[in-house]
């Protein structure tokens, strides 16, 4: 439809400038206030095809590195090994 391709460059353009970090639902307020007369289900539906994303999703962090399996693991200083040779041979404990 054309009025989602104007709807969308418009989600986009407002998705910019707020330093892309609007998800619908906050998407949804500066439309209104721009007097576009759109519903949040069609703000989500077209963010998502247009591959717009909110910078957090409910409580979980957007993972922004991610580790290299190639990468050179630090040593364990420490010696850990936790088998055991029977049960209740080892005990662990863990201070976080």
């Amino acid at each position: 439809m054309i009025e989602d391709e104007r709807l969308s460059a418009r989600i986009a353009e407002i998705h910019e400038a707020n330093y892309c970090a609007y998800g619908y639902r906050r998407m949804w307020i500066p439309l209104q206030r721009s007097d576009e007369e759109v519903g949040r289900g069609r703000v989500a539906r077209l963010m998502r095809e247009a591959g717009i994303q909110g910078a957090k999703r409910r409580s979980k962090a957007w993972r922004t590195a991610t580790p290299d399996p190639l990468a050179h693991r630090r040593p364990d200083l420490v010696k850990r090994d936790f088998s055991a040779p029977a049960p209740d041979r080892l005990w662990v404990g863990d201070f976080t």
